[in-house]
């Protein structure tokens, strides 16, 4: 039985281009709800991460998200699903360079066939203290304001599914915090399901479920 409120996979497995295959446990989260994903270096929690959200194909297994079978979508369709319900802030922010911080925010709103809505892009950066560089272009910000503008277009939308990367590895501790309350205050606020990978122990201290590889 398939609940739509919740993200589900069976066991999936993936094999890499060096012929090493890698198995991932059957994973239930329900939805609104925060879960870590832990384990040592190598261990695949990236990978784990790509299969959730549809990056990666396995080599078995399925993955329902809230109903939706996501890797029987046409590849049109699980591009739209991926825009319009699941929010992804990698290692690196991989901002369009050409593009202002306030601009790499409307063309996630595009992509994703929503209007531009300038009101929420000006509140995520106030929250997450970079809205005076709306305007800046990625090579005048720092690592760790990249990253929070990174941060700040995967909640764009408003996602079903928060899926992070080591997101506060390039953070002090006061830019941590901001951004791990707001991570944490969007599950609650939009019923989002969060899935973090991580090594921070700042993190850890915050979020008790946990998927250890």
């Amino acid at each position: 039985m398939i609940d739509v409120r919740e993200i589900k996979t069976n066991t999936l497995s993936h094999s890499y281009k060096n012929g090493h295959t890698i198995t991932f446990q059957p994973f239930i989260l329900k939805q609104g709800q925060p879960c870590l994903i832990t384990g040592k270096s190598g261990s695949g929690k990236t990978t784990l991460l790509h299969l959730l959200c549809g990056l990666l194909r396995p080599q078995r297994g399925a993955v329902h998200i809230f109903g939706t079978a996501i890797y029987q979508l046409p590849n049109r369709a699980l591009d739209h699903f991926r825009g319009t319900s699941i929010g992804i802030i990698f290692q690196k922010p991989h901002l369009l360079p050409s593009l202002t911080v306030q601009e790499n925010l409307t063309l996630a709103q595009m992509l994703a066939g929503l209007k531009k809505d300038t009101a929420r892009q000006h509140d995520l950066l106030n929250k997450l203290g970079i809205l005076e560089k709306a305007n800046s272009y990625p090579v005048q910000l720092s690592q760790g304001q990249a990253q929070r503008v990174a941060i700040a277009r995967a909640l764009i939308n408003r996602p079903k599914l928060l899926v992070a990367d080591e997101p506060t590895s390039s953070l002090d501790d006061s830019n941590a915090e901001s951004v791990l309350n707001l991570l944490i205050t969007q599950t609650v606020d939009n019923e989002t399901s969060l899935i973090i990978a991580t090594h921070d122990q700042r993190i850890k201290s915050r979020i008790s479920t946990l998927y250890q590889l």
